[in-house]
Parts: C-alpha cells; structure tokens; sequence
C-alpha cells in the first residue's frame, strides 16, 4: 500500500465514523418531541438586562460631562464576579 492509500483509506475512515455519529444524532432528533428543543442556547447564571441600540440621539458641548449621558456608561462592572477557577493561582509574566 502507498501512503495515497493509506490517508484516503484513513479517511474515508474517519468519514464513516462522523457519518455515523450524525445518524444517531438525528435519531435522538427524531424521537424528541415536536416543539422541544434540546438546544436553548447557554445556560446564563445571574445575566442582566443592559441597554441595547439603538440608543436616543444625543448632542453634548465639548468638554462633556458624564452625568449628561443617557442611559449612562459602564466603565466597570462592579456587580460581576468571577468564577472563582483563577483563586490561588500565580502568573510569572516575564519578557
């Protein structure tokens, strides 16, 4: 056997293993109730609500003040919290 024929060999291979497992996807699909999904996007922990575009036509005279924006900005989150998975951990940044 050249080597043409084993990669063309190990392919197609690997082609009937996909086949395969999207077969037996779509007969979970299949067998799953009408009108229910299995997949309803990402599961959010605590997800808030933040203004969205489009956001109201404003004019402010230069230099301009923070207070005068509408809705205002966020420069921080100060209610957001980490996951906790970088707790005790040291980075050696070097270079």
């Amino acid at each position: 056997m050249t080597s043409t024929s084993l990669t063309e060999s190990a392919t197609e291979q690997a082609a009937s293993r996909q086949r395969s497992v999207q077969r037996k996807v779509d007969a979970t699909d299949r067998a799953m109730p009408k009108g229910k999904s299995k997949s309803q996007g990402a599961m959010q922990a605590g997800a808030r609500q933040y203004p969205a575009p489009p956001f109201p036509k404003q004019h402010h005279p230069k230099p301009g003040e923070e207070w005068a924006i509408d809705p205002a900005p966020l420069y921080d989150a100060p209610f957001w919290q980490g996951s906790g998975k970088l707790a005790g951990k040291v980075a050696l940044i070097t270079g």
